[in-house]
């Protein structure tokens, strides 16, 4: 019984009654899968893919199979169709799926079969990625949207398995990449900064957000002065169930900014950082940087601080590791957006501070609630040098084995 409600005949010819009930089997499984939305069994489409042209073609008249002819088979079309066709996702999202499905029509050929991709040239795919010089996170991500791609096209029944299941590649930040930039290094910053951009840096620094999306999309309205708290608009992750807006505490050491910020804006301001910097970051893509990396050089550049790798990120990045410190991690990460598992694996880092505290006995990154005689000389005389070093810009250095309350 077709999807039609009218009653289909195929005829096999002269077979044994046996290949007859394998026939029966197979189809009504692809019946039942069709009538519930639901995936065709692995054994049935084996089954599927092992029949010859001519009695594929059976299937195919009847309409429980696509044609193997069918342009949905071949990797340019499926890759065009399956990015064109999802109206769940951000028009960047896309400008990143499209660089993927540049690089397997580019490698496997715009015309090539899905189904005639085997495990072996996926993990040459990987290989063939890695080659290219990508950062392991790049091939990280574009192996998993490849993985998703192969995934969809086992739901829709044009392949019977995903080549790239098991092919993966771990995600790996290197040290040269990571950087906790210092109190001291951000008061040295703020010192040739103007209201605005002390603004943009304590939202970065002091509050963790992302920039330019989130510090940029920051409304006045949507602060609690009472309750030393803000609504946080997440463009990132808006698409995800109740990811639209956060609520975030504002810290003291961002308050005082916050106040500063407000009594010098003009009284019918909507956003908290100036429009002439958000405009330009409005793309029909989605955000850009409004080219704010730039002005941020200029200014390290001013201040004669040196700068660190991924420039807004390790701002982010250095806050979240502060305030774990302080608080539980899950705390933290619904301040921050994002959750445990992205903080431990991309934002946490170990600092100068963590190695000077345990040396010199201290319970915790602040303070030592029972320190012992010999730790608190240690802790007093380690302080006086920091407090007397001046700036530093490099957190390995000496000047910065200490970190104290008193910063901010």
């Amino acid at each position: 019984m077709a999807d039609d409600g009218k009653r289909k005949a195929i005829n096999l010819g002269k077979v044994a009654l046996r290949k007859v009930e394998v026939w029966v089997r197979h189809i009504e499984q692809i019946l039942e899968a069709k009538r519930f939305a639901q995936t065709i069994e692995p054994p049935t489409l084996a089954w599927v893919e092992s029949l010859t042209d001519e009695l594929h073609c059976k299937l195919v008249l009847v309409g429980l199979m696509p044609s193997r002819e069918s342009t949905a088979n071949r990797l340019n079309a499926f890759l065009d169709g399956f990015i064109a066709g999802r109206k769940d996702v951000k028009p960047a999202t896309k400008i990143v799926w499209r660089q993927v499905a540049d690089a397997l029509t580019g490698y496997f050929g715009e015309d090539r079969k899905l189904d005639s991709i085997n495990e072996g040239e996926a993990d040459a795919f990987k290989q063939y990625l890695i080659g290219k010089g990508l950062a392991s996170t790049t091939v990280h991500k574009r192996l998993q949207f490849t993985r998703m791609l192969f995934k969809q096209a086992v739901k829709h029944r044009i392949i019977s398995r995903n080549p790239f299941a098991g092919v993966s590649a771990t995600s790996v930040i290197p040290d040269s990449r990571k950087s906790f930039v210092e109190r001291p290094t951000i008061d040295a910053l703020m010192a040739v900064c103007d209201t605005t951009w002390k603004t943009i840096l304590a939202l970065a620094r002091c509050g963790g957000l992302r920039t330019p999306s989130e510090t940029l999309s920051l409304m006045w309205e949507g602060i609690d002065w009472n309750k030393r708290r803000t609504l946080i608009p997440s463009p990132k992750t808006e698409h995800h169930p109740n990811g639209a807006n956060r609520l975030m505490s504002i810290f003291p050491e961002l308050l005082k900014y916050l106040e500063e910020a407000r009594e010098v804006a003009p009284e019918n301001a909507v956003f908290m950082i100036d429009e002439r910097f958000r405009k330009p970051a409005m793309t029909p893509n989605g955000w850009a940087n409004a080219n704010l990396r730039t002005h941020l050089l200029r200014l390290i550049k001013r201040a004669g601080l040196k700068t660190w790798p991924r420039l807004f990120h390790s701002l982010r990045a250095s806050r979240e590791t502060e305030l774990v410190a302080r608080y539980p991690i899950h705390v933290v990460a619904h301040w921050l957006g994002n959750t445990p598992e992205i903080a431990m694996r991309h934002y946490l880092q170990v600092t100068e501070t963590d190695y000077a505290n345990a040396a010199a006995g201290l319970d915790g990154l602040y303070h030592d609630p029972k320190p012992s005689a010999n730790s608190s000389a240690v802790f007093a005389q380690k302080t006086a040098q920091h407090e007397s070093a001046g700036y530093s810009t490099d957190s390995q250095t000496a000047n910065c084995k200490l970190q104290t309350a008193s910063c901010y």
